[in-house]
């Protein structure tokens, strides 16, 4: 807007050649800004709107007989998310949010967040009940596996899944018959 206010005093100006001039001094500024907004930002800003959510659930369609679950400890915003990019119905999610905000915010566990639609479910990871689901499919942060816990829990290797800058942001894991250590 006050790029646009801008211009149009320079058109004002009673010297055309002062306008114009001030006209060629500002094509580089706008191109600066529409880099900088409209390319840049594109890339370096893609998981603040959860652009690897969007990639998952993309993923899940493709694994319709399998269960996700997708750990959520350290993006409290995953579950809330998901539920947007699926288009669940809004009715039925208001009641599961009001028990939750009903207990008192601070103290209900809403940073707890559990949500199931479909065929994906997000909360954290329990490695006790999780390792013997078969048909499951682990998913988390870079931080939410180790080398360690893939060799010692027998996890196989599924997916990855980037952002627009190349970063791998989820790793996904299917459970083998040796994951589950009863």
């Amino acid at each position: 807007m006050i790029i646009s206010l801008g211009i149009n005093e320079i058109f004002k100006l009673n010297s055309k050649l002062l306008g114009y001039f001030l006209l060629i001094l500002s094509i580089p500024a706008l191109f600066s800004l529409y880099k900088s907004v409209f390319i840049f930002t594109k890339y370096e800003r893609s998981e603040v709107y959860g652009y690897s959510y969007i990639k998952l659930l993309e993923e899940t369609v493709k694994y319709k007989d399998k269960k996700f679950v997708v750990d959520s400890p350290r993006d409290l915003g995953t579950g809330i998310r998901l539920v947007f990019f699926k288009k669940y119905d809004p009715e039925k999610l208001q009641p599961i949010l009001r028990m939750k905000l009903e207990k008192g915010y601070y103290d209900s566990g809403v940073v707890d967040e559990f949500y199931s639609v479909g065929n994906v479910e997000v909360r954290s990871i329990n490695w006790e009940q999780d390792l013997c689901k078969k048909d499951a499919i682990l998913v988390g942060d870079l931080l939410a596996f180790s080398e360690n816990q893939v060799r010692e829990h027998n996890l196989k290797f599924e997916f990855i899944i980037t952002d627009l800058a190349g970063e791998t942001r989820l790793k996904a894991y299917s459970l083998t018959e040796k994951s589950c250590k009863i």
